[in-house]
């Protein structure tokens, strides 16, 4: 893999070409030729090192960790994509990211790309759309009806919940964070 990350923590100074071995594709993984990746605040906070204790990567590190693809090769035991296939995806938080030119994937994490997105805007969905997912559905178990507060809802993860609360026939209402604070 040949990608943008780090050989140690510390600030913006510490990007630069990184190359790692791609893992071995195993009898459940995809290998994806990575067309864009999605750009979050985790990646800065795992670059300055602020999640080391919960994460204890091995550096060199590549970051980043959502994107959409191609699949360029799949594992023996995977039978909902083939070779050429257009996917989205959250890799393993744990390994290393999607600022990439390919990666190994376990493929219960891709889905097919949804038709009518560019790799762009595909690739900036994975991480806020399972966080946004995660909070509404699985643990927030919002129904019709529902009233739902999104607190900065202009941001990345609050536009994304405001749609998807909405979809599932919620009230919403939103305020939006102003760089000195948060304004309604």
């Amino acid at each position: 893999m040949i990608g943008i990350g780090i050989e140690q923590y510390g600030d913006e100074q510490q990007l630069k070409t990184v190359v790692v071995p791609t893992e071995p594709l195993g009898s459940d993984d995809l290998l994806i030729s990575i067309k864009a990746s999605g750009v979050n605040p985790v990646d800065w906070k795992v670059r300055e090192g602020l999640l080391k204790e919960d994460f204890p990567y091995r550096l060199p590190l590549i970051l980043g960790w959502d994107a959409s693809g191609k699949v360029a090769a799949v594992g023996s035991n995977v039978k909902d994509f083939k070779v050429g296939d257009d996917v989205f995806f959250r890799p393993e938080m744990e390994k290393q990211g999607t600022y990439a030119d390919e990666i190994v994937v376990p493929a219960n994490l891709v889905a097919p790309m949804p038709q009518g997105l560019t790799y762009a805007e595909a690739g900036s969905l994975p991480l806020v759309g399972l966080t946004v997912w995660q909070a509404l559905v699985e643990a927030g178990n919002v129904q019709p009806g529902d009233k739902v507060l999104i607190l900065a809802g202009s941001g990345g993860i609050g536009s994304m919940a405001i749609q998807v609360a909405k979809a599932l026939g919620a009230y919403v209402a939103a305020n939006k964070l102003q760089e000195h604070g948060i304004r309604t």
